[in-house]
């Protein structure tokens, strides 16, 4: 109903429209039933000002049409929902409008709770040449700004024709100078792969969250994907703030996928951590630029630049712990730029090729001082040239730690390389060199070329059918050893020296104290002759201490368990060769169980068979992940 009302009662209206049919009187109450239509979450208590002469802004402030002075003004709990600005959430309506107004009410007050309900907030717009400024949703100079989805999305309009390089899709979400910031339960997607382009176009600023010169900022349980650029990025202020880079960043179970050009850049930012993240399928989609790489570290200012571009502080201080990179179309993570970016750690993060096959780099870490990689898993997949290559210049790199990792190098061409570097700890890390194609000519997987390093207490498994003694020419499974220091290596290996081979099997052309080379499966009539394999290419001898016959095999999978009713559960196989009745197997996921087990087993020859079991006492379903199993035996 409405109607004619005293100065502090209470009317009822249908919607905000309607409200202006409501006699207006000075503290007059209403309580309106929606924005639009009863229901649709715009609603609220509206409160006439007879003094107010504020520009109505679609959400909190309504003026009556002939009215000069006075206004209906909303009367808000703490919360700021964007439907209080009329944005629909049904994936079909443009919310640009909406979302423009909940951003410019949110600029004005300088901080609150933006809440988006659950629903898809489609933004109907893209930039050309010719349709004017189109503004992201931008929020500048905030401090203490939540912004709370609660699973909803924003879609960005992808379905046009990209035939110039002012044409591009508009960025999700925009910080600019704002402090204690954080972002919460939001999907979006940037539409990529409905566009269409005609020709190779420069990049366009088109991120799905972009950071600039912020300060504090928190991003958690995000879904971003299919940005035509990088889903995040993180710098300084650009042309309206370019000395200040972002600081104290963090995210939490973020993912990253199907963008244009990264998962994530760094351009200007310290005090960097991204927990149980993603970053993945990089430079998937129809239209990617390079360098299409999970994550890159790429500052393009620093402290000794000359002014007016010098930054406040180097790039540095960026960690990710338990993080997953792979399927990203070149590296699966980039960090160079050695003079200007420092403490890059690596702690418990997966980079996997995938069965999508990088083309180029499974990783790179180049030129940081003082970067640790420690328990780290490295697959190079069965396909590119792949490289974990550690270090670049002696000049200014120092302090680089790579620990306890494991590798898998799966083919030729494959590289672990320990590059000229100040000082450098290649330690306790595990290196499979697996394959199933004998390698002609020679070939290397291990490169530590830097007269500076210790390489100590590593292992080293280098299989049979990868390394066979097939045709001329010397066998490298470690080429152009020189470290300061190798002490407590085991290289093992079951290769079979094949009669009237020529050339040097061998494992490096040097080794170090106490190493230990692992090898019975020899053959020939006598140490050292050329259709022997032998562990040094001087060497006279053929093994030091007897194979143990040790069986090791790994495999992963993509795989997406069904939703599980508390007391249910499912079963999957696996198969992996070699794996015996008996043997041992540990298995892992690669997203958080919420309190389901999971078991593995040989359940018979080259079978693995994994089970998920939920007895939390609710009903759960996990994401698609990679299920990896280790089978060994005693």
């Amino acid at each position: 109903m409405s109607g004619d009302f005293g100065a502090g009662t209470m009317a009822t209206t249908v919607s905000t429209t309607s409200l202006f049919q409501v006699g207006q009187y000075d503290g007059q109450v209403v309580q309106v039933a929606g924005r639009i239509t009863a229901g649709d979450g715009g609603g609220g208590t509206f409160r006439w000002d007879n003094a107010s002469t504020e520009a109505t802004n679609g959400g909190t402030v309504f003026a009556v049409a002939g009215v000069t002075t006075g206004r209906w003004i909303r009367v808000l709990s703490g919360t700021l929902s964007v439907k209080f600005f009329g944005a629909a959430g049904d994936g079909v309506t443009d919310d640009y409008t909406a979302l423009l107004y909940a951003a410019t009410y949110i600029n004005s007050v300088g901080k609150g709770i933006l809440l988006f309900p659950p629903g898809d907030y489609f933004i109907g717009r893209y930039t050309t040449a010719t349709n004017g400024v189109i503004n992201p949703l931008t929020f500048i100079g905030c401090k203490g700004l939540q912004i709370v989805g609660n699973g909803a999305r924003i879609s960005l309009k992808g379905d046009y024709h990209r035939d110039a390089e002012t044409t591009s899709t508009l960025c999700g979400i925009v910080l600019l100078q704002c402090n204690d910031v954080s972002i919460y339960g939001l999907e979006i997607n940037g539409n990529l792969n409905l566009t269409t382009t005609a020709g190779r176009f420069p990049e366009p600023a088109s991120y799905g969250v972009y950071v600039l010169s912020c300060n504090r900022v928190a991003l958690t349980n995000l879904y971003i994907h299919h940005m035509m650029t990088d889903g995040v990025n993180i710098r300084d202020g650009g042309t309206s703030n370019p000395r200040i880079a972002s600081k104290n960043v963090t995210g939490l179970n973020v993912v990253s996928t199907y963008n244009g050009r990264q998962g994530m850049s760094i351009v200007q930012g310290r005090f960097i951590t991204f927990l149980n993240s993603e970053f993945s399928w990089t430079g998937r989609s129809a239209i990617g630029f390079s360098p299409q790489a999970g994550v890159d570290i790429e500052p393009i200012r620093s402290t000794v630049t000359a002014a007016p571009n010098q930054m406040d502080v180097n790039t540095g201080e960026v960690k990710f712990i338990n993080c997953l990179f792979t399927e990203n179309a070149n590296g699966q993570f980039i960090s160079g730029y050695g003079a200007t970016v420092d403490g890059v750690h690596l702690d418990g993060c997966q980079f996997l090729a995938g069965a999508g096959g990088s083309v180029q780099s499974v990783f790179f870490i180049i030129q940081n001082p003082r970067a640790v990689v420690k328990s780290c898993v490295f697959d190079f997949g069965a396909s590119g040239a792949c490289l974990a290559y550690f270090g670049f210049s002696k000049d200014t790199v120092s302090e680089l730690t790579v620990k306890d990792n494991v590798f898998y190098l799966r083919k030729a061409g494959q590289k672990v390389v320990n590059n000229q570097i100040k000082a450098s700890v290649f330690e306790g890390n595990r290196i499979y060199i697996l394959g199933t194609v004998p390698h002609v000519g020679t070939q290397a997987h291990i490169y530590v070329v830097n007269s500076n390093a210790v390489f100590r207490s590593n292992y080293v498994w280098v299989a049979k059918e990868l390394y066979s003694r097939v045709g001329t020419g010397d066998r490298h499974v470690i080429f152009d050893f020189r470290p300061k220091l190798s002490e407590g290596n085991v290289f093992e290996t079951d290769l079979l020296a094949t009669a009237g081979a020529t050339g040097n099997g061998h494992f490096a052309n040097s080794y170090g104290a106490t190493t230990v080379v692992v090898n019975d499966k020899y053959t020939g009539t006598a140490a050292g002759t050329a259709d022997t394999f032998r562990p040094h290419y001087n060497s006279s001898f053929d093994t030091t201490f007897p194979y143990n016959q040790n069986q090791t095999d790994y495999a992963f999978v993509t795989y997406d368990p069904s939703s599980l009713a508390n007391g249910a559960g499912t079963t999957t196989r696996m198969a992996v060769p070699g794996a015996m009745l008996g043997d041992f197997v540990d298995v892992s996921f690669t997203h958080d169980l919420m309190g389901i087990t999971m078991a593995a087993w040989v359940s018979a020859a080259g079978i693995v068979s994994v089970r998920f079991q939920n007895e939390s006492g609710d009903v759960l379903n996990l994401m698609s992940g990679t299920l990896r199993v280790h089978v060994r035996r005693p």
